[in-house]
């Protein structure tokens, strides 16, 4: 019995794995590994896995050229671009001769810690489309893209179903919803880029060129003083403010926690020549530019040496804005920091540009009485914002913190305080889930509520393995 005799046709966006799946179950034995014995020479292989390593058996059995499968049916050109070329071709060269024990490793991919979900996604309105069009179910490979939870044809939220890689499925055909939830545009956004990302016929080329692109970009916006200062801290705030409705997808979470929340977006441009994920490149493009063409595009007008004269000017341009931010704060009355937040000026900035333009400042008093220090000292063991204490007795702020860090034993017990009230929050969301999901496990948790879980792992370890469901206990199974 030769297994070229069942092959199955392999559908337009369908994933190799889908098709394997396909393949192997329309045969006829009574057991699914007699079939991976004949068509791929052993029942040990990863059949749901990012980079397969049996395509050389399917080109074989089937008259597909490797190119095909590869291209077409796979999530490996998805992998090309922000990469060295010779990275690139060892992947090929792995997939090609079905040796992919080490790829996660050389692409970098195991060091940075972003995982594939063992899980595959579906689309139901798809599922119903492929049921009428061609009379069975398949997996896209659209599907399987990285951080995407939204359809891209129909822009609805997927189906995600717990697969074992070992294991050989296909979508469900009944209890299909009859009612979709359209899925957040910013679902919809990191969906077409990664499509756009997996469809591009060139390589977007490596991380140093994607690098120099985002950094003449946030120059532009206001994100840097220059191409080679960076202000980290409010490009993190927003691209945290512009993906904040899908930061609880199970990749989005990852790299938002990596390094305890301080690697990304900083390792994109202090480690440009290193291979980072795909998607970490796909979130910075989101917020700058939109698209994958915007960003094309305009990768080409920044190298150019126009584009690299005008930067200077710009520079000027917006450091005059924010003067003028700083003028009209202060001619409003309001004080130096408040004028200082509005314009992104330093504090000592805004008060040289008062004294130059004759602009009277309302300074605070800077001295606070004993009778006033026993108060304040009072209010800030009872937790009050050192803000509210300044606004109440009229002096500056920093004259309150300076009085706060003369009480070392009060320091201590704001931030146990604080600690408190997050740890009352985690724990909350950890109950009302366990609560509304009585039979998950630890895993289900883990991937629902990432944040609350994450925290309460690092800092409530005890209480957390209290509360968590019994582990599922590990099955040996020898092989015969």
């Amino acid at each position: 019995m030769k297994a070229e005799y069942f092959c199955p046709p392999i559908y337009m966006g369908e994933s190799v794995y889908s098709w394997l799946s396909r393949w192997i179950i329309g045969m006829p034995f009574p057991c699914i590994t007699q079939g991976q014995n004949l068509l791929l020479g052993s029942r040990n292989k990863q059949m749901n896995a990012q980079f397969p390593g049996y395509l050389p058996q399917l080109s074989a059995q089937s008259g597909l050229t490797l190119s095909q499968l590869i291209n077409d049916h796979t999530l490996i050109p998805y992998f090309k671009h922000f990469c060295q070329d010779n990275d690139y071709a060892s992947l090929l060269k792995d997939v090609k001769s079905g040796d992919t024990c080490a790829t996660f490793s050389k692409m970098s991919l195991t060091a940075s810690r972003i995982h594939p979900k063992h899980a595959n996604n579906y689309c139901p309105m798809c599922v119903q489309e492929d049921i009428e069009r061609y009379g069975v179910t398949f997996w896209h490979v659209s599907h399987f893209l990285p951080g995407v939870t939204s359809c891209v044809k129909h822009g609805i939220d997927l189906i995600s179903v717990d697969i074992p890689r070992r294991a050989l499925s296909t979508p469900p055909e009944s209890d299909l919803k009859t009612e979709f939830k359209a899925s957040h545009s910013k679902a919809c956004l990191l969906a077409n880029l990664s499509f756009s990302l997996l469809t591009e016929v060139n390589s977007l080329g490596d991380g140093v060129k994607a690098a120099e692109t985002y950094r003449t970009k946030l120059v532009e916006l206001g994100f840097a003083a220059n191409v080679n200062s960076i202000h980290q801290r409010e490009l993190r705030e927003s691209l945290e403010g512009f993906w904040e409705p899908i930061l609880d997808s199970y990749e989005v979470a990852l790299i938002f926690n990596l390094g305890q929340g301080i690697t990304f977006p900083s390792c994109l441009f202090y480690q440009a020549d290193s291979h980072h994920h795909p998607l970490l490149h796909l979130l910075m493009i989101g917020m700058l530019f939109g698209s994958i063409e915007e960003f094309k595009d305009y990768g080409q007008c920044s190298g150019n040496q126009t584009h690299e004269v005008q930067t200077p000017s710009l520079e000027k341009e917006r450091f005059i804005q924010k003067e003028n931010q700083a003028l009209e704060a202060l001619k409003a009355g309001e004080s130096l920091r408040k004028a200082s937040s509005y314009s992104g000026l330093s504090v000592i900035k805004v008060k040289q540009l008062a004294i130059q333009n004759n602009i009277f400042i309302d300074r605070r008093e800077q001295f606070i009485f004993a009778h006033e220090r026993k108060v304040i000292v009072e209010q800030l063991r009872q937790g009050i914002p050192t803000k509210v204490i300044a606004e109440a007795f009229g002096c500056s702020i920093g004259a309150v913190e300076q009085l706060l860090s003369q009480h070392p034993d009060l320091v201590e017990l704001r931030k146990y305080r604080r600690y408190r009230i997050k740890r009352g929050k985690h724990r909350a969301r950890l109950l009302a889930f366990l609560k509304q999901e009585p039979n998950c496990t630890r895993g289900n948790i883990q991937n629902a509520i990432r944040a609350a879980y994450t925290w309460l792992f690092k800092r409530d370890k005890a209480w957390l393995y209290s509360h968590l469901p019994r582990r599922v206990r590990y099955r040996y199974w020898p092989r015969k």
